[in-house]
């Protein structure tokens, strides 16, 4: 077991269009004068996930607009004291944007666009980590027409991912 903190946003399905996932703020800090923290597992995720064919825990009608969706930011944060000291174990941090998928003719599907992912220490401190997966990707939503001919998919945008170790902080990854 570890520690998780998730704020993700996921959007529903209508039938002429579905609603629109934006992830919130998700973070994890270690701060303050000789801080610790220690897990076997950790795992920051703000996810946003727009509503449409791909998600339909209501029934098994589509819908003709996928909802976007849009990552929100996760984040883990060290420092500013060199006294503290993490181990934050096999870690994942996600900012993942899904557009929703849609159906008939004239359909859309959802823009996806990954948000902003990032592990920082500063002021000195140390943090160990088995192993980092940091995904901040987006998805457009897939669109289908029975004709074949008038649907669209979405759009899919990238997220920013920043890795940074400022005034002495030591960010061990892969070291245990």
């Amino acid at each position: 077991m570890g520690v998780a903190a998730a704020a993700n946003g996921q959007g529903q399905i209508g039938t002429s269009q579905s609603g629109d996932g934006q992830g919130g703020t998700a973070s994890i800090g270690v701060t303050g004068t000789a801080s610790s923290f220690q897990a076997p597992t950790t795992i920051v995720l703000a996810a946003g996930n727009g509503g449409g064919n791909n998600f339909r825990p209501l029934g098994t009608f589509t819908t003709l607009a996928g909802g976007g969706g849009v990552g929100g930011q996760a984040s883990i944060t060290i420092g500013p004291d060199a006294s503290s000291t993490a181990d934050f174990g096999n870690t994942s941090i996600g900012a993942t944007g899904d557009g929703g998928g849609a159906a008939g003719e004239n359909s859309a599907g959802g823009q996806g666009e990954g948000g902003t992912a990032s592990i920082a220490g500063t002021g000195g401190g140390t943090a160990q980590f088995n192993d980092v997966t940091i995904d901040t990707s987006g998805t457009g939503g897939g669109a289908t027409s029975p004709s074949g001919q008038t649907a669209s998919s979405g759009d899919a945008f990238g997220g920013v991912i920043n890795v940074t170790a400022t005034v002495g902080t030591t960010l061990a990854i892969g070291a245990n």
